[in-house]
């Protein structure tokens, strides 16, 4: 938790949710991993669960190094101005750290954006900007980092 804490210090503008959801039952990885619908339901709910639009149509499927990159720049700058959070090389230890926790070899990350550049994104939230990353562990448990940032 020690990562939580320095996360939330560092924003200092904008919100932020970072919660996890465990999906009991069917929503495996043994019982999703080759059914995409099925994996699709189980992402609806967890949508609605960190209380973003249930939406996974959306969201874009990225790899682990993608995905890192993405969350890196989310922790280092913010979503409208470019203001430093922190310095770059914070930012992507957070972002391991956050990983470490999170992630393991068969994780899906999935983000409203293309890719870790900061343009081309869905909304999520009813904030002006959002942008943030989904973690899809092997054992039902999804964990989510967003960010929201008011113009």
């Amino acid at each position: 938790m020690k990562h939580l804490r320095s996360l939330i210090a560092a924003r200092t503008f904008g919100s932020t949710r970072y919660s996890v959801v465990y999906l009991p039952g069917s929503y495996t990885s043994q019982d999703y991993g080759h059914d995409r619908e099925v994996f699709e339901r189980a992402l609806v709910l967890a949508l609605e669960a960190f209380g973003l639009e249930p939406e996974p149509l959306l969201l874009f499927e990225h790899g682990r190094d993608a995905a890192l990159s993405i969350l890196t720049d989310l922790l280092h700058k913010d979503l409208v101005h470019d203001h430093q959070y922190m310095p770059l090389t914070d930012a992507r230890d957070l972002a391991n750290a956050v990983f470490e926790e999170h992630a393991n070899a068969s994780s899906r990350y999935f983000s409203n954006r293309k890719g870790p550049m900061r343009a081309g994104f869905n909304s999520f939230t009813k904030s002006t900007f959002d942008s943030g990353l989904i973690v899809s562990g092997d054992d039902g448990v999804f964990s989510c980092i967003w960010f929201e940032d008011e113009d």
